[in-house]
């Protein structure tokens, strides 16, 4: 039987298609150094993406840590040890980084605490406060949870870095910054996606790729700041036990006439309270954020052309009304909270949102 399997394939192949040219040949040592090339371009790339986020997104939390119910006390300096990377990455980050088991410098983020007392990438960590730091599997994870420990139980103050800089040994205090305590995070996806969830702020590959500009990437995370800082997500909870409440009573009525109705009440009544105001939490947040852009400093004179650029990916946002409104009311909802901005600027006005009256 095998045989003649092994016929069939042979004719088969045989009578398939084969490639008209002969290419150059390319050998299995080729192979392996343009894979390691490959791993290196793919480790700077992550980096960059991740450096990118936090400085960008940094400068938005710093800016509006008066209006932010949660604060936090940020270094600016992320670590990293072989332990952190998949095995199939692993052994090129050792190389390609020169790390091991012991904690190092990933990144440092420019203009943060970390940046202006001159700790640097690359840098090997040994002790903070005076407190041998740890190596291994763990290692990142834990020296977290010390800085953490070190920044709620103390006021403000300088902390020491011990570092080993090539083979000389430093001592880099740092005084942190006060900024929104909400964390921000890289989502390793490629949608054109951001999102909060009322304790961090997440923002995907595929957005950091799409929001070309400084200005573009901060009006995304100040939109979702503004959810944050606004409590959209609890609101948004509320409404869905609010509705199920009501699809509860609905279902209780019918059973009580002897109809049993599944909880399909509750459960549409649950559906309806998730997405109530849920256009306007987004037109609000579209609104905050852009004062929460404008606090930072940066050129708001084209960003609402973001929204021209979101209509090009997805034409049915110009004109379908879902979730979340039009992009064609965003922009112009932009556009004219950066005029209400200006306005109050040569009005000598407190630069605030506009709030509702009770």
């Amino acid at each position: 039987m095998k045989k003649y399997f092994f016929v069939i394939m042979v004719l088969i192949l045989g009578a398939c298609a084969t490639p008209n040219t002969s290419p150059p040949g390319i050998t299995s040592i080729m192979e392996a150094e343009e894979a390691q090339r490959q791993f290196a371009y793919t480790l700077d790339r992550r980096r960059s993406e991740a450096l990118r986020l936090q400085k960008i997104g940094n400068q938005v939390l710093a800016a509006n840590a008066d209006f932010c119910p949660n604060t936090r006390q940020l270094f600016g300096v992320w670590l990293h040890t072989s332990h952190d990377y998949n095995r199939n990455i692993r052994s090129a980050a050792e190389i390609h980084y020169n790390i091991n088991e012991e904690p190092s410098i990933y990144f440092v983020v420019p203009g943060s605490a970390a940046d202006i007392a001159g700790l640097q990438q690359g840098d090997t960590l040994i002790s903070i406060d005076s407190q041998p730091t740890t190596s291994g599997k763990q290692a990142t994870k834990k020296i977290t949870a010390q800085l953490k420990k070190l920044v709620e139980a103390d006021e403000i103050r300088p902390i020491s870095f011990e570092v080993m800089r090539d083979e000389d040994p430093l001592s880099i205090a740092i005084t942190p910054q006060i900024i929104c305590g909400y964390p921000l995070s890289l989502a390793d996806s490629d949608s054109i996606n951001a999102y909060a969830n009322g304790k961090g702020i997440f923002v995907t590959r595929g957005m950091m790729r799409f929001a070309e500009s400084d200005e573009e990437l901060a009006l995304i995370i100040s939109h979702e700041l503004a959810h944050n800082t606004e409590g959209h997500v609890e609101a948004k909870m509320r409404n869905t036990i609010v509705g199920g409440i009501g699809g509860l009573a609905i279902d209780i009525l019918f059973a009580a006439g002897g109809v049993n109705t599944g909880g399909a009440f509750t459960d549409a009544g649950m559906d309806i309270g998730q997405v109530a105001y849920s256009e306007a939490f987004e037109a609000e947040a579209d609104y905050v954020g852009t004062y929460f852009l404008h606090r930072t400093g940066m050129d708001t004179v084209n960003v609402a052309h973001f929204w021209r650029k979101m209509a090009a990916e997805n034409p049915r946002s110009i004109t379908a009304v879902t979730t979340h409104p039009t992009s064609t009311s965003r922009f112009l909802r932009i556009r004219a909270a950066i005029k209400e901005i200006e306005d109050k600027q040569s009005g000598g006005q407190k630069i605030v949102p506009n709030l509702v009256s009770k």
